[in-house]
């Protein structure tokens, strides 16, 4: 059960999603609280890349911000909260926004991702924000170091009946901020 202030920053967190421009986006990190995220990553070609910010503000909400620009010129600015169950921390629901193509559409989904052994973990996600506008990922990363991270993923944005997919590959940063 929520306590109070669970509630309360529930609740802000559903008004400010509500009242802002940007859109939510799917990148599901298996992150600990007061963990900050950082990951840089390019398309598999030469024209297209993603960057991605997350932050895990309590033990079961995770906000974050992602840009790709798209090798057909699309461009997404995405906005998300991921929300984990007590009893269930590998699921998550999501709720966001995105912008592409001076669009803004608020989308849901779920997410799961876990530990695959000690120096891997994975995730997979999928969003919806209306009838035309979908994607999906699944990714994994392989442990460098304590604080950087290999990632791999294959995200599939289907848009206006058209499918925009391909690999990305990248680095992934990791600060603890308490």
């Amino acid at each position: 059960m929520l306590n109070c202030k669970s509630k309360i920053l529930l609740l802000c967190t559903c008004f400010f999603l509500l009242f802002t421009g940007t859109v939510w986006s799917a990148p599901a990190k298996n992150l600990e609280t007061g963990e900050l995220n950082l990951d840089l990553m390019i398309h598999d070609s030469t024209d297209a890349y993603n960057g991605n910010f997350s932050y895990k503000m309590t033990h079961t909400l995770v906000v974050g911000m992602d840009r790709n620009k798209w090798k057909n010129g699309y461009s997404t600015n995405e906005s998300y909260a991921e929300f984990s169950l007590e009893n269930s921390p590998a699921f998550r629901c999501i709720v966001g926004s995105i912008n592409i193509d001076s669009i803004d559409k608020t989308f849901f989904g779920g997410a799961i991702g876990d530990n695959i052994g000690s120096d891997w973990d994975y995730y997979v996600s999928y969003i919806k924000a209306s009838s035309n506008i979908s994607e999906t990922q699944a990714g994994l990363h392989y442990v460098l170091t304590d604080d950087t991270k290999l990632n791999l993923n294959y995200r599939v944005l289907d848009y206006n009946d058209t499918k925009y997919k391909g690999f990305y590959w990248g680095v992934t940063f990791h600060f603890k901020t308490e």
